[in-house]
Order: structure tokens, then sequence, then C-alpha cells
């Protein structure tokens, strides 16, 4: 799977000391570049948790869908 673009909203960064992050048009490519303690490492973190249940997430929102689907009919 290739991340295209990151959205973290504060509810999910604040709990470790970051603000709300967006990156558009991610490459290939990426730097992360900073002082010691200014979050690379944190965010790297949220992005591996937050992709780890994507599956979960994606599953989830079928199963809506199908269960939507009905109750339209």
């Amino acid at each position: 799977m290739k991340i295209v673009e990151i959205n973290l909203i504060e509810d999910i960064t604040k709990t470790v000391g970051l603000r709300k992050i967006s990156m558009k048009k991610v490459g290939n490519t990426i730097l992360l570049a900073g002082k010691n303690g200014s979050g690379k490492t944190r965010l790297l973190n949220i992005i591996r948790q937050q992709s780890a249940n994507l599956p979960q997430f994606l599953q989830q929102k079928r199963q809506s869908k199908d269960l939507i689907t009905p109750i339209n009919i």
C-alpha cells in the first residue's frame, strides 16, 4: 500500500504532544527533519498505528454500506 496523503486530526496527535498534521502530495521519498525532540519519531509512530488500524476501518466502512443499502430500498 502506498501512502499518498496524510491527515491526522488533533484528537490523534495531541495524545503525543503534536498539532494536527496534513501532508498533501506525498511522494516516494519523504524527508523528516528537525531538532531532537521535535516529534519526528512520534509522527512515524502515529502513522504506523493508524495504518495498522486501516484494514479494520475499511471493513467497518464496507459493512456499514452493506447495511445502509437495504434500508434505502
